[in-house]
């Protein structure tokens, strides 16, 4: 599997799944059984557009195409995917996104015309509920349905609500309002059961949305990360980047007392964030220096200066830990009891912590960053003059 190729298709509590779309689509998981394997499945390698994977507690349920539009699910066994309801019917639903929040509910958008400028959202009350529909359209209902202006970009979940991400950068949020996971305050006009826009991140252009627990953050044009919501509720955890007294939304701050060579925090930049239940996870990079001639520290990897990249994260994904490169820098906020900071020991950070860079990866630069519930992905790429890949 090729770095260029691999990105993550979902990361919950049992399992992790990764996948390469060219020559044509590979599936591997790792966690329902030792070590990364691959889904086989003749059904689904001729997908060339797959837009989101999706799943419950138990792992992976299914994946959806726009090129050919369709649906495949899991087996009941979970060992393979296969082609469902009337895929390729004209009549039969086109989707774009589905989403499953962690108390079952389910939304829906789909594929729109190259001029709509309207949104079709759909809700369900379970993901069986859902594929009922897909099945038979003309049999049963959504249990909602929703229309906003604009062209879908993103649709995600966490436990109890969804978000939705616009091409033109507003972000939509609804579900349950408690523990400040909506980012705004419902109203009468804009309750908490309907998509509502988080009027914190008016006038932001938001190029990216995430969500993990009862946390969500988005990340804005220029590399600014706003975040939301709470740590899991009934513990005395606490992240301190999260909002507090009356905001809705938090503008992070990284400290510059965490900056190398004097750095002031305004100057970090945020490339890539992650959510998970209960951690975040932040790659960034300050202003780079000019590389030093030579390497006063030996083996000391902290010395290195990487050039950092704008480029979309599409290399090798690696669990936990989590990864620092001196000019790119990851930092990690919240539980990381189970590992997920990368912080080399369990441990719980209420403040921002950078994580160490292991040796062997001292040629490479981090350019992006995922959580799933209880791990982090670090997406690294060769520096500049090293053209080599990495497998896994």
């Amino acid at each position: 599997m090729q770095e260029q190729d691999t990105q993550i298709l979902f990361a919950g509590w049992s399992e992790s799944v990764l996948f390469c779309q060219q020559p044509h689509l590979k599936l591997f998981r790792h966690g329902t059984v030792p070590g990364w394997n691959s889904i086989d499945s003749v059904d689904f390698k001729h997908l060339n557009a797959v837009t989101c994977g999706f799943g419950d507690h138990n792992g992976l349920l299914g994946v959806v195409s726009t090129s050919p539009s369709g649906l495949w699910t899991t087996t009941p066994n979970r060992e393979s995917l296969v082609s469902h309801g009337a895929n390729g019917d004209e009549d039969s639903p086109r989707l774009k996104y589905v989403a499953i929040a962690g108390n079952g509910k389910t939304a829906v958008t789909f594929v729109q015309a190259p001029s709509a400028m309207l949104t079709h959202i759909s809700e369900f009350s379970s993901f069986d509920d859902f594929v009922q529909w897909y099945d038979r359209p003309a049999d049963s209902y959504p249990t909602a349905h929703y229309m906003l202006h604009g062209r879908a970009k993103q649709l995600i979940a966490n436990e109890t609500s969804f978000t939705l991400l616009t091409e033109t950068g507003e972000v939509y949020t609804w579900g349950d309002a408690r523990h400040r996971s909506l980012g705004r305050t419902p109203t009468a006009h804009m309750p908490a059961e309907k998509p509502g826009v988080v009027d914190a991140l008016g006038g932001l252009k938001i190029g990216k949305i995430v969500s993990g627990g009862w946390m969500g953050a988005a990340l804005a044009e220029g590399g600014s990360l706003y975040l939301w919501g709470t740590t899991t509720p009934g513990t005395a955890d606490a992240i301190n980047a999260l909002p507090s007294g009356d905001e809705e939304v938090a503008l992070v701050d990284i400290p510059a007392s965490l900056g190398m060579h004097g750095e002031e925090a305004d100057d970090f930049e945020v490339l890539d964030v992650g959510v998970g239940d209960g951690h975040i996870v932040a790659v960034g990079s300050f202003p780079t220096p000019p590389r030093p001639p030579h390497d006063p520290a030996g083996d000391n990897p902290s010395a290195y200066s990487f050039e950092t990249s704008s480029e979309t994260p599409s290399a090798t994904a690696l669990a936990s830990p989590a990864l620092h490169v001196s000019r790119t820098h990851i930092y990690a906020i919240g539980d990381g009891r189970n590992g997920q900071l990368g912080l080399g020991v369990p441990s719980y950070a209420e403040n921002w912590k950078q994580a160490p860079v292991p040796w062997s990866w001292r040629e490479h630069k981090a350019v992006g960053v995922a959580c799933g519930p209880r791990t982090s992905f670090a997406f690294i790429r060769p520096t500049l003059n090293k053209k080599r890949k990495r497998t896994i």
